[in-house]
């Protein structure tokens, strides 16, 4: 029985449908030793137009992303009018293995000059409870599409990745450029979990990575109005 699990504890929309900035915050990840698995209790309300329906089209767009999945060819008509960038920043607590954990994840959705949508930018951070204490934020990737000079970084981690492994850097390329053309994430494609699973040094991040994907395939459920 895998006694892993993931939460959503955070969430923050920028330039998203008609929220120019809104967050919705549960506090459970605030405090160092409420890690129950018991959900914060939720009730959204508001005035027509208060961004409601925009927070279960994030959440709709975070699945899909999180699974590896194409952005939706509507995805442009998400971006805040005027607009040529959208973001959705997302806070996760997380027990795997016994280790408790705070995960960041920040995507940028940006619209190019011919109207197409794509995943710009991505970012993947953590911190670890270490003796009752979070530990400072470390990043595990920091994706830049329009960065054609890095892969990826920290290079710290990119070193670790690829540094025994020649073959690696080529397919990170690879992934990169299939990652826009197919418009979906870097972070979260099949084509870097492969990778991934090849480096035993990335141990740790892999296992983060491959439970957020397995949490938004069986835990994540995300209901829209056009299927009520």
């Amino acid at each position: 029985m895998n006694k892993n699990y993931i939460r959503i504890q955070k969430i923050k929309l920028k330039n998203f449908k008609n929220v120019k900035n809104g967050t919705i915050d549960l506090p459970s990840y605030k405090s160092n030793n409420n890690f129950s698995k018991k959900s914060d209790l939720v009730g959204l309300y508001g005035q027509n137009g208060s961004g409601k329906t925009a927070l279960i089209e994030a959440l709709w767009i975070l699945k899909n992303t999180l699974l590896g999945k194409s952005l939706p060819d509507n995805c442009k008509n998400y971006i805040y009018q005027g607009k040529q960038i959208s973001s959705i920043e997302t806070i996760f607590s997380a027990q795997l293995d016994d280790q408790r954990y705070q995960i960041f994840y920040n995507m940028e959705m940006k619209k190019s000059k011919d109207n197409e949508e794509y995943i710009n930018k991505e970012d993947l951070s953590y911190k670890k409870l270490e003796n009752e204490k979070w530990s400072y934020k470390r990043g595990i990737i920091s994706y830049n599409f329009e960065d054609e000079e890095t892969i990826f970084s920290p290079q710290k981690n990119y070193k670790l990745l690829t540094q025994n492994n020649k073959e690696a850097k080529v397919d990170l390329k690879v992934t990169k450029e299939l990652a826009r053309e197919e418009h979906t994430s870097f972070i979260f494609s099949n084509r870097l979990g492969k990778i991934l699973k090849s480096s035993s040094e990335f141990k740790e991040y892999e296992k983060i990575i491959s439970e957020i994907k397995y949490y938004s395939k069986m835990n994540l459920f995300v209901i829209r109005n056009s299927r009520s």
